[in-house]
């Protein structure tokens, strides 16, 4: 069904000189013609004939369309996301879900889509169309599914979200807070089994990455057991080539839980496996979890930092926290005035709300501007914005104002001095706003803005968070203050501080690192798990800093026992990258070069392949998730047992297809019937002029 109107480019006022044109070349053709022999009758049958030819190709001159409002039946939506990872066959459903799921789940999908549209995902670590799951992915990210349905299928624009799992989630965002944006209802079929076991498991090591030598570092073991009452385990800690800690443990109850302390004596440098095992018994069913893997980074100095402040503020004491988590930083606090000390000491400063208005401010500031010293700025109302315009070349401030504005982050796309991954941009982009200064923003177009502001949610080019880099030091500005709300908003929707002193850690890396520009930068993660590729990626500038990738790069890897590797590069984007599958656990060392016409470019480092799957360190279903996602928006609970009934309960009943109007505009001139109704009046007029002698 469609409904169509007239429309034309210009006044329908434009109607009246084509009428009347067309009327007065009729009329001088007709009845001012003394040579017409025609009767009066064909005379006025003609006129009429060649006054509606001219004024239906007049009319073409206003540029008329068609106007249609198609009316469009689509069918309902059907969003079927199903568990990918490896946990969700370690349980009693493991046999129907490798051999029979597969085949139900198509002749479900098969029943629906006679009056559903239905469009499965496999989700794990990444989220793939497709309907043929191998169960083999290493993370459970039920976060990241929810959050791409909640993005592709906006505003209830899907019917039904069918979600197939166990509920153990090891990564991302928690799905809670994601579904309280979905308003479309969400049906669970539970897999998996929630009845306890008789296991014994290694729940979580709790530990500091990055430890010095000699330093006695401990370690918090968390250990479960079930179904294990009266039963000893031993439990060792195995490192530097030796047995760390042999401990005893009786099991005094079904549902047993203990957490030990342990010191560890850190006597070798460098990264060092440390295993926790416990010995498994006959009864247990899983073993995967019987022990835990990890490495520290044994260095030998730390980095000095002082955090300077013009007065007690809790962004303050939000800095301090994340960066005392990284054991080779040395984290002293300190106000303008009682600062006693050379700014010198420290590799790097966070300046707080300063330069203030008082004397000290200016001493620092002018202290800071003689040395290489890195600075972290941080502006606030008590900053003298004048001097801060002198101390960071990156941004100028103009016309600033002391009223209040609040700014959120929009992520720089095209930032490039530190990687910073999907799931962090998203929930970095949802921190609450900043308090900023009102003023005109002037980036120096040599710095580099890692996020822009977003006021009253009205995205601007005014920099947020920038980096500069002098010729003889690196400096960065946040350009507003209340990063401890960004703190605290990660705790409230992660459970943890993970993004937020993750964004802190690499913008300190980066300053600290040495000032030279790099024209041949390899970037590796720090750890791998063994069922994951390693990624490694390349960037080569000219000696105008342009990348280029127009050259093989070689890479070699070298793990523990010597035994050596060799890669090539493939060029990605404007730069390189490799993926290597299949390293066993261990610690690797790579290096890479390149050389042009005056020098060779050499890049090393290392990483650690471990073989600590989070998917296999439970054995019992997280249901009690799965039926608060059930319970949102009317949904429903089903177990894989009952799979069949979802044909019962998505019906055509209650799904409806749904009516929507598609607007087309058709150009009258490119119509067909139009043209031919021109076309056969000037024929007629001429057949009939030619009959009666008049041509």
């Amino acid at each position: 069904m469609w409904e169509s109107t007239l429309i034309i480019s210009y006044s329908w006022w434009g109607v009246i000189p084509v009428f009347f044109a067309s009327l007065l070349l009729s009329g001088l053709l007709y009845f001012s013609n003394k040579n017409n022999k025609l009767s009066k009758t064909l005379t006025s049958f003609l006129f009429v004939v060649r006054f509606l030819a001219l004024t239906l190709l007049g009319f073409l001159l206003l540029s008329p369309f068609i106007r249609n409002n198609n009316r469009v039946l689509t069918k309902p939506v059907v969003v079927v996301g199903i568990d990918n990872s490896e946990s969700m066959i370690v349980s009693a459903d493991s046999g129907f879900l490798k051999n029979g799921f597969e085949t139900k789940l198509a002749q479900v999908i098969s029943e629906l889509s006679d009056f559903a549209d239905v469009q499965p995902f496999l989700f794990d670590q990444t989220i793939t169309a497709g309907s043929n799951p191998d169960f083999s992915g290493y993370r459970s990210d039920y976060g990241a599914f929810l959050n791409f349905f909640e993005k592709s299928w906006p505003e209830s624009s899907a019917d039904y979200l069918v979600l197939v799992g166990d509920g153990l989630y090891n990564s991302g965002l928690s799905p809670d807070y994601i579904a309280e944006k979905i308003t479309t209802p969400i049906v669970v079929i539970a897999t998996g089994d929630t009845v306890k076991k008789s296991d014994v498991a290694i729940k979580e090591v709790r530990f500091n990455k990055t430890v010095f030598i000699d330093d006695v570092s401990p370690l918090e073991i968390t250990v479960e057991a079930s179904e294990l009452i009266n039963k000893s385990l031993n439990l060792k800690v195995i490192g530097f080539g030796k047995t760390l800690a042999n401990k005893e443990l009786n099991i005094s109850s079904d549902r047993y839980a203990t957490t030990l302390t342990i010191p560890v004596k850190l006597i070798s440098p460098g990264k060092q496996r440390i295993e926790v095992v416990v010995d498994a018994l006959p009864e247990e069913t899983i073993l995967a979890n019987n022990s835990f893997v990890f490495y520290l980074d044994v260095v030998k100095t730390k980095k000095k930092i002082l955090i300077l402040g013009l007065s007690p503020h809790p962004d303050i004491s939000a800095i301090k926290q994340s960066l005392q988590k990284v054991k080779s930083y040395d984290v002293t606090v300190s106000f303008t005035n009682d600062f006693k000390k050379n700014t010198n000491e420290f590799d790097l400063v966070v300046l707080h709300q300063l330069p203030g208005e008082d004397a000290t401010s200016y001493a620092v500031i002018n202290q800071l501007n003689s040395t290489k010293t890195p600075i972290l700025f941080i502006l606030g109302r008590q900053t003298n914005i004048a001097s801060f315009n002198l101390a960071y070349p990156g941004v100028n401030l103009v016309s600033a104002s002391r009223q209040p504005a609040y700014a959120t982050n929009r992520l720089n796309p095209q930032f490039n001095l530190f990687r910073f991954g999907e799931e962090e941009t998203e929930l970095f982009n949802q921190f609450p706003p900043l308090n900023v200064l009102l003023a005109s923003y002037q980036t120096n177009p040599t710095s580099k803005t890692f996020s822009f502001q977003s006021i009253d949610k009205f995205d601007t080019d005014f920099p947020l968070i920038n980096f500069y880099q002098s010729p003889d030091k690196k400096l960065a500005a946040i350009l507003g203050d209340g990063l401890w709300r960004w703190r605290m908003d990660n705790y409230l929707k992660r459970g943890n501080y993970e993004v937020f002193d993750d964004f802190l850690r690499k913008s300190i890396q980066y300053l600290l690192t040495a000032n030279e520009r790099k024209r041949f930068e390899v970037e590796a993660a720090e750890s791998y798990a063994t069922n994951e590729p390693v990624i490694i990626r390349a960037m080569y500038y000219n000696a105008s800093f342009e990348p280029v990738n127009t050259n093989e790069i070689p890479l070699q890897i070298t793990n523990a026992d010597g035994d050596q590797f060799e890669y090539l590069f493939s060029r990605e984007g404007e730069g390189y990258s490799i993926q290597i599958s299949g390293l066993s656990e261990g610690v690797y060392h790579y290096i890479s070069g390149i050389s042009d016409e005056e020098r060779r470019f050499i890049e090393e480092g290392e990483f650690v392949v471990s073989n600590q799957s989070k998917e296999l360190q439970s054995n019992q279903a997280n249901h009690r998730l799965l039926y608060q996602l059930s319970s949102k928006n009317k949904g429903a609970f089903l177990y894989l047992n009952e799979f069949e009934k979802l044909t019962e309960l998505l019906t055509p009943d209650n799904l409806k297809s749904k009516v929507h109007f598609e607007q087309e505009l058709i150009e009258l001139g490119s119509m067909p019937f139009y043209l031919i109704v021109v076309l056969l009046l000037l024929t007629l007029e001429w057949f009939l002029r030619k009959y009666y002698g008049t041509y």
